[in-house]
């Protein structure tokens, strides 16, 4: 009795045993599982934290290239369509009615500007031209452009821009017929190097003058544009239509 009694203690004893180890392989397992959940979950959110910055930088690339584009862009229509690393504005600037009086302007050299354009004001000019139906949102004076890689230069007096349009003035104090075919040639050239550049608005010309013969008056209309008899701030602006029309470029 005392043999089998000591055999049954033992075993209750080994019994126990194993029910403490299975608990503790148990508790072994679901530690393991809970630090294989873990790793795997730390590894899916570093796999999803390298997925979102990539995105984020490729985003951050491509709103730069449209930043860079709107810059280009929005250059080139603030002036003219001229590439900004080949224009210098020397006269005065008007952006929604904001205008902007610069100092210095050259008036020697290859590249001189006379001073038939400075009694001209610019918003007064783009609201008359907005009674003829033209809407102009900016303007400015005395531009230089000088394209050294396609070896086109020119000057222009004034310039009207709209979305759709860009009007180039020539003024001058008593225009002659030789500053109208001398336009002519500089609106050729305006023309060509807005092809070279991507420019498709249209070019219109205009002359303008403080005294005007009926001849030169003519002539300027014949040639297609339009021509700018200025007193102070106050403009005439007369088309060339009927016989004649405004030519486009």
């Amino acid at each position: 009795m005392a043999e089998a009694a000591g055999k049954n203690k033992k075993t209750q004893k080994k019994e126990a045993l194993s029910w403490e180890e299975l608990l503790v392989e148990k508790a072994l397992a679901r530690i393991h599982e809970t630090n294989r959940q873990v790793n795997e979950s730390a590894e899916r959110f570093e796999r999803e934290m390298m997925e979102k910055n990539r995105q984020i930088h490729e985003s951050a690339g491509r709103f730069e290239q449209r930043m860079r584009e709107s810059a280009e862009h929005a250059g080139r229509e603030m002036r003219g369509g001229f590439d900004p690393a080949d224009i210098e504005i020397k006269g005065d600037v008007d952006y929604a009615g904001q205008n902007t009086n610069k100092t210095g302007r050259q008036t020697d050299g290859p590249n001189r500007f006379s001073a038939d354009s400075a009694h001209i004001d610019l918003p007064n000019l783009m609201q008359k031209f907005h009674e003829l139906g033209f809407v102009f949102e900016r303007s400015y004076k005395d531009a230089v452009i000088n394209d050294k890689k396609h070896h086109i230069s020119f000057r222009i007096d004034i310039t009207l821009e709209g979305s759709d349009k860009i009007l180039i003035v020539e003024a001058k104090a008593k225009p002659t017929n030789k500053d109208i075919t001398g336009h002519v040639e500089r609106m050729k050239k305006v023309r060509q190097y807005g092809d070279l550049h991507g420019e498709s608005r249209k070019y219109l010309g205009a002359i303008s003058g403080i005294n005007f013969n009926e001849n030169e008056k003519l002539f300027a209309m014949k040639n297609g544009f339009y021509v700018i008899e200025s007193s102070g701030n106050s403009f005439n602006i007369t088309a060339p239509e009927g016989v004649y029309f405004p030519v486009e470029w």
